[in-house]
This record gives C-alpha cells, sequence and structure tokens, in this order.
C-alpha cells in the first residue's frame, strides 16, 4: 500500500499471489533484476541476513540510484523504485496500482497489527518508529487486514519510506510503502 509521507492518505494499493518459495539473496537479487525495478543486481542489501519478511535492496545515489523489496516468502518483486539527485525519482514497480477507496478506509480491523520493522530507503538506518507505526495504523484502518485474515494468516508487515530525492527527505513528494505478509499457516 503507498502513503503519502504527510497526510498518510492512501495512494493505492497492489496484492502479489504466489506459491510458497523461500529464495536466497542472489536468487532475489535476480528477481529484482528480472522484473527491471531500477537497481539491477548490484543494491546493497539493507535488511539484516537472512530476513523472515522481506529482502530489501539499496543501490546509492550518485546521481541515480534506487531501491527494491523481493518476498521472503514467494520471491516476488513488491516494490521497486528510482532515486534521483536533484530531481524525483519514480515508483518502477508494480507499474500499476488499485484505487484507495477500494479498501474502504475508515473500517477499523477487529485485528491486532503483526509485528514489523521499517527502512528509510533514503540511507542504511531504520525507520523512525513513529513513520512505521502511523503507516502500519492507516493500513489497519481499513478493510484489507480482515480481508486477508479470513482466508490467511498475517505474518509481518514492512514499512519503507521512499524519499524520490537524494540529500533529505521532501515530505512533500515521499511516500511510504507497506507490505503486508499473509499466507497459509504450514
Amino acid at each position: 500500500m503507498r502513503l503519502s509521507y504527510t497526510s498518510k492518505d492512501i495512494l493505492g494499493y497492489r496484492l502479489f499471489c504466489g506459491p510458497y518459495d523461500m529464495p536466497d539473496e542472489a536468487s532475489a537479487r535476480a528477481q529484482a533484476e528480472a522484473d527491471d525495478v531500477g537497481i539491477g543486481a548490484q543494491g546493497m542489501s539493507i535488511a539484516p541476513a537472512p530476513p523472515g519478511d522481506a529482502f530489501v535492496f539499496r543501490a546509492p545515489a550518485g546521481d541515480f540510484g534506487g531501491s527494491a523489496a523481493v518476498s521472503r516468502r514467494n520471491g516476488l518483486t513488491l516494490f521497486g523504485a528510482t532515486t534521483v539527485w536533484s530531481g524525483e525519482g519514480d515508483i518502477t514497480y508494480p507499474t500499476t496500482w488499485l484505487p484507495a477507496k477500494d479498501l474502504a478506509p475508515g473500517c477499523q480491523s477487529m485485528i491486532d497489527p503483526p509485528t514489523s520493522r521499517g527502512f528509510d530507503l533514503g540511507g542504511v538506518q531504520p525507520l523512525a518508529d513513529a513513520d512505521r507505526l502511523a503507516a502500519i495504523a492507516t493500513v489497519w484502518n481499513t478493510a484489507l487486514p480482515d480481508g486477508l485474515w479470513k482466508n490467511d494468516y498475517i505474518f509481518d508487515a514492512v514499512v519503507l519510506l521512499y524519499p524520490r530525492t537524494v540529500g533529505g527527505t521532501n515530505p512533500a513528494t515521499a511516500e511510504l510503502v507497506v507490505l503486508v505478509n499473509s499466507g497459509w499457516l504450514e
């Protein structure tokens, strides 16, 4: 789910489904490169190895850089974006997003949020807890968690601060991307 950094308004969402497949880091890098997210295989991993939720890669920008996230549970690319030095990067993957109204914002979930962690894609530091928790609260104020919980288990979530630019976060253009991981318990 994409959120405005300042208002936490939902900008769009996507669902990714696939069979369980626990890729290693090399396979996750190859998948991000195959999906042409904009970082290729050279991005540094900023998630502790091996992550339980998602591989998060970042290619620092001199003039141009980028970021990607690949699911640790099914090997699918979940997010890709470019970062530009004196301009504005763009989300490269997925290329289309579903409308926020479909998620029934304002529909408070009946289940507790899962464990989560966050990353600031502008650097290698963890995302501030206040930003991570605010993003999770926005997601949990929609019908999405209860819809997922109806058929699956919600494992965890990852929140990414996507700054679009290098040298600091411009709150007017930055976004938060929330990756909610769910599936069957085996």
